[in-house]
């Protein structure tokens, strides 16, 4: 009887483990030639919801991201990616919630961790994101408006309509469009996390309105570090469109 019941108990060990790990292999990103999957804490996360994030994380990560793996044992985990040129975390509009970076060696391949507390982060955000059609579907366009091509034929009369200025009516836009261009033509736009949306009461960054924002990826060369780096601008969504919000200029 006992050598009948060995392969069965076996074959439930051999599916806790995996339940476990919950390794996602359905979409990868590659750092040095070498692939990475992806590991779930949360068993129970919807197939669905697994692979936006998956998906949200490539995005992320084919953006001017300059990362180094290292296999060093810290923490639990087999090793860890250094991301070197992202500052002021412009994915992610919170403290608690970083760019994941550990990873374990599942059978030779590398499993980057997704944490219970970032999957139910993210599960909030395509809430928001599902119920705000016309602000979500907005973004792409936004952003590839913001290309060095589309900004070399956008008309003065349309300025405005990307970038906001306090107290700054169309008509100096316009004036200003050849101004206004070249600015934003020092750097490249990326497309947000799905971490990047947040409101705010009126006041933020001395908008006058309530509204909802986005933090948008930068890359941009730093005379100072003598690399590109990623850092962020905001971009705002109100009376139904998307302007960029230049707080630094």
């Amino acid at each position: 009887m006992s050598s009948r019941m060995t392969p069965i108990v076996v074959l439930l060990f051999l599916a806790s483990t995996t339940a476990r790990c919950d390794l996602f292999h359905d979409r990868s990103f590659p750092i040095s030639g070498t692939n990475f999957f992806f590991q779930f804490e949360d068993e129970f996360l919807c197939f669905s919801n697994k692979m936006r994030i998956a998906e949200d994380i490539t995005n992320v990560r084919s953006f001017g991201v300059n990362s180094r793996i290292v296999f060093k044992p810290v923490d639990g985990f087999d090793g860890f990616i250094k991301d070197e040129n992202i500052e002021d975390s412009p994915y992610f509009n919170s403290e608690s919630l970083k760019l994941p970076c550990y990873f374990n060696v599942v059978n030779s391949t590398n499993m980057l961790v997704i944490s219970k507390n970032l999957s139910d982060a993210y599960t909030n955000a395509f809430a928001f994101l599902d119920s705000n059609t016309n602000l979500y579907l907005s973004v792409r366009p936004f952003i590839e408006s913001l290309t060095a091509e589309r900004l070399d034929i956008l008309p003065s009369n349309d300025v405005w309509r990307i970038v906001y200025y306090e107290d700054v009516n169309p008509a100096v836009y316009a004036l200003a469009r050849d101004e206004i261009v070249r600015s934003l033509k020092k750097q490249q736009y990326g497309f947000p996390s799905a971490l990047s949306f947040h409101q705010t009461l009126p006041g933020t960054n001395g908008f006058p309105h309530s509204a909802t924002w986005m933090r948008v990826p930068c890359l941009n060369w730093s005379s100072f570090d003598h690399k590109f780096l990623i850092s962020v601008f905001h971009a705002f969504w109100y009376d139904g469109m998307w302007r960029l919000y230049p707080t630094e200029w």
